[in-house]
C-alpha cells in the first residue's frame, strides 16, 4: 500500500540481490483507482526519491522489476 507520509522529497532505499547488480531497475506504482504513475528508475545506490506524486494516494500497488 501506499500511504501519505509528506510533502518532502524522502530517499528510499531499497535491498536487492546480488544478481540484479547490473539491471536497469525502475519503480513502477499502480494506485488503487487504477492509476499506472509513470516508471521512477532507480539510482546507482539502488534508490529513488518520494515524494507526494507517489505518495498522494491512500492505496495502491508498488513493482520494482530488473531486466
Amino acid at each position: 500500500n501506499i500511504y501519505p507520509i509528506s510533502t518532502a522529497n524522502i530517499p528510499m532505499q531499497f535491498q536487492l540481490p546480488e544478481s540484479w547488480a547490473n539491471c536497469a531497475i525502475a519503480l513502477y506504482l499502480r494506485r488503487s483507482d487504477g492509476t499506472q504513475l509513470a516508471p521512477v528508475p532507480l539510482d546507482g545506490d539502488a534508490c529513488v526519491t518520494v515524494d507526494r506524486r507517489l505518495t498522494g494516494c491512500t492505496g495502491g500497488q508498488w513493482m520494482c522489476p530488473a531486466c
